[in-house]
């Protein structure tokens, strides 16, 4: 049975020895005699990321406290879905969102994280 800092020196390992000499991580596993399939758990655990987003189309500016009718019409119009697939199996998916309404899930997603 492998431990965490087991897992961890060979993810040290593998990025000093291994990704060199473009080896991929089930070969170094395999050569360092680690179960693959119990340390790609171990990554997928340990290793989360916050993976940038680009948003194209937002307004210039922040528009708070803007009703709808004081929205522009390209404002009002735009509309946006957002699906985040996690590797633990987390689905999160949001239809008809507006640019404000997207705004605020951001940023009770990042409460989360």
């Amino acid at each position: 049975m492998f431990s965490s800092k087991d897992f961890e020196k060979c993810w040290f390992l593998y990025q000093s020895e291994g990704l060199p000499y473009n080896l991929s991580i089930e070969e170094f596993c395999l050569k360092q005699g680690v179960p693959v399939n119990e340390f790609n758990k171990w990554y997928r655990d340990t290793h989360k990321r916050i993976h940038p987003i680009q948003i194209d189309g937002a307004p210039a500016s922040e528009t708070k406290g803007e009703t709808p009718e004081e929205q522009t019409p390209s404002q009002a119009s735009v509309r946006i879905a957002v699906t985040i697939c996690m590797s633990n199996g987390v689905f999160i998916k949001r239809k008809n969102l507006s640019y404000e309404s997207l705004r605020k899930f951001v940023e009770k997603l990042e409460g989360l994280c």
